[in-house]
This record gives structure tokens, C-alpha cells and sequence, in this order.
């Protein structure tokens, strides 16, 4: 089964941005997601259309089977 961090946050128009990790660990916290969005928010590393992101909008794991029929 493959997993993704899906990070969303909002930017300085107020529109919801996100981004994902594939493969988070698992054993990862909330408390420890909030804090990496949070220094990510504090340290200006990402932006989109709409400017920097300002605030944490929230974050989910994903989980998805892949079945490949034809190798």
C-alpha cells in the first residue's frame, strides 16, 4: 500500500495550497507534521500564485493499493 503526507496550507489570498511527501513515516505525529508546516510557514521556504503561505489549513495520510495487472 502506498502512503502520502498531504500538507495543506493557506497562502496570502487565502487560497488552500498543498503539498505532498510520498512514503512518510510510520510512525509520524501530528504534533510533529504541525511543526514542520509551521517552520516551513516561519522560514518563507514555499510560494504560489496567490503569495506566501501564511497559515496551516491541515494535513491527512492518504493510503492507496496499486495493482498492477500487466508487467
Amino acid at each position: 500500500m502506498e502512503k502520502t503526507l498531504s500538507m495543506q496550507f493557506l497562502d496570502e489570498s487565502g487560497k488552500s495550497v498543498s503539498i505532498s511527501l510520498q512514503h512518510p513515516r510510520e510512525n509520524v505525529t501530528e504534533a510533529e507534521i504541525k511543526a514542520v508546516m509551521e517552520e516551513l510557514i516561519l522560514q518563507n521556504i514555499f510560494s504560489s500564485q496567490g503569495g506566501d503561505f501564511k497559515e496551516v489549513k491541515g494535513a491527512q495520510i492518504v493510503s492507496r493499493e496499486v495493482t498492477e495487472l500487466i508487467v
